[in-house]
């Protein structure tokens, strides 16, 4: 009598290591779509920096003039490094790991 196994396509290999969706999968995407959301934002914010440099603060005893434009650049460069972190997070490329962890670090 010959005995067969059955496997589902997709989840396991014959040597019995794991291979497609796992538990990890949903949060992996979560956090794809978050990081392309707070990069989105980031740049966003960014960019009207840029554009809309010069502010001006009032307080009860004096105004203050103030010049964003550098922490303009900042958030748009990190904003953009995050956005393409964020795209790269499900594709699994192999250079999201080092440019998903600067962001973080520097933040």
């Amino acid at each position: 009598m010959a005995v067969e196994t059955y496997q589902q396509s997709g989840y396991t290999t014959p040597e019995g290591s794991a291979t497609g969706r796992t538990g990890w999968t949903g949060w992996i995407a979560f956090a794809g779509v978050m990081m392309i959301i707070a990069g989105g934002l980031n740049a966003f914010y960014g960019l009207v920096g840029v554009v809309n440099d010069e502010w001006v603060v009032w307080t009860n005893r004096a105004s203050l003039y103030l010049d964003i434009s550098q922490w303009g650049w900042v958030h748009l460069i990190v904003g953009l490094v995050v956005l393409l972190a964020g795209i790269g997070v499900p594709a699994a490329t192999s250079w999201r790991g080092p440019s998903a962890s600067s962001p973080s670090a520097s933040a």
